[in-house]
C-alpha cells in the first residue's frame, strides 16, 4: 500500500484534538502518531481516549481518511520507578489496541547514557511487553536513544530480545 506520512503530536503538545485531525488533513498526513495531546503526554489521561471516547475518537479519524498507526508511550524499560513505567506502557498498549494502532513505542531510559544494568533490566521488559502485544497485534518498537542510537548496539538488542513481533523506531533527533 506504499509509504504513509503522520506526524507526531509531541510537536504539537498544546494542541486540541480537533486541531490536530484538521491539520492531519489539511497537510494531506495519512495519519497522527500519539505522543500527547493538550498538555498532557501520558495518553491515558486524555478524555479523547478514555474508554467511553475511544470508538469516536477513532470513527473520526476514519471520516477524515486518518488513521493512527503508532502509540508513542513514555515508558523507559531501563529506568527507575519500573511498576510506573511498566504501568504506563500497559495503559498505552491497551489505547493502542482499542484505536488500532499497528505500533507502539518505547524507550530504554532518558538518560544519554544507560548502564549495562539498565540495558538488562531494558532487554527483560522489552520481551515481556512484546509478548503481551503480541496478544493484540501490535509490533513494540524501541527507539534509538542513548546507547541504543548506535546501531551495533541496537542490534544485539533486538536480536537478543528475539520477538517476532520487535522493532525499531529510529529516531533521527537521537541519533
Amino acid at each position: 500500500s506504499g509509504m504513509k506520512i503522520a506526524f507526531n503530536t509531541i510537536g504539537c503538545p498544546g494542541w486540541s484534538w480537533e486541531r490536530v485531525v484538521e491539520a492531519a488533513s489539511r497537510f494531506g498526513m495519512d495519519g497522527v502518531e500519539l505522543r500527547g495531546l493538550e498538555g498532557e503526554t501520558e495518553l491515558s489521561r486524555i478524555r479523547r481516549f478514555a474508554p467511553e471516547r475511544r470508538g469516536e475518537t477513532t470513527e473520526q479519524l476514519r471520516r477524515q481518511g486518518l488513521e493512527l498507526p503508532m502509540v508513542s508511550s513514555g515508558a523507559c524499560l531501563g529506568a527507575g520507578f519500573v511498576d510506573m513505567y511498566l504501568e504506563e506502557a500497559r495503559r498505552s498498549l491497551e489505547i493502542a489496541a482499542a484505536v488500532g494502532a499497528r505500533f507502539m513505542r518505547v524507550l530504554i531510559t532518558q538518560a544519554p547514557n544507560p548502564t549495562p544494568a539498565n540495558l538488562r533490566q531494558a532487554l527483560v521488559l522489552y520481551g515481556e511487553l512484546c509478548d503481551q502485544a503480541a496478544e493484540y497485534g501490535i509490533q513494540v518498537l524501541m527507539e534509538t536513544n542513548g546507547v541504543l542510537g548506535e546501531s551495533r548496539v541496537m542490534r544485539e538488542f533486538i536480536q537478543r530480545a528475539n520477538r517476532p513481533n520487535g522493532g525499531v523506531l529510529w529516531d533521527i533527533h537521537h541519533t
